[in-house]
């Protein structure tokens, strides 16, 4: 499926930010070794923090990262359904949460102690 640059849209999307999914022409792209982003504060992201999760609605990352907060560790999430549509890409599980590098398998115990580890842990 062809898409369009979000930001120029007569030009056709050469790939797609790896965090929040948005569709990307070349001029767009914040190039990092191998993959693209949409923005300084998104290749941060990619490189500073790791994705813990992925959820359906930001509801659910919004709770998950309330319940981070309280255990003194951040996260951040994006919701990804507004470009994955727009992209083609199949990713029904839109909302991706993430948490800086260090901190993931306190997270997870942090999640999982509360039973609120969603079914897709082990993602990183």
């Amino acid at each position: 499926m062809t898409s369009n640059c979000e930001v120029h849209s007569g030009q056709i999307a050469a790939t797609a930010c790896v965090v929040c999914a948005k569709p990307l022409c070349a001029e767009c792209v914040v190039q990092d070794g191998t993959n693209a982003y949409c923005s300084e504060d998104h290749r941060s992201v990619g490189t500073s923090y790791a994705l813990l999760a992925s959820v359906a609605t930001w509801a659910e990352a919004e709770a998950l990262k309330a319940n981070l907060r309280q255990a003194n560790i951040d996260a951040t999430w994006y919701c990804r359904a507004d470009n994955v549509s727009s992209y083609g890409m199949e990713d029904a599980e839109s909302t991706m949460l993430f948490v800086p590098r260090p901190d993931v398998a306190r997270a997870n115990n942090v999640l999982s102690a509360l039973n609120l580890l969603p079914s897709n842990e082990g993602m990183l």
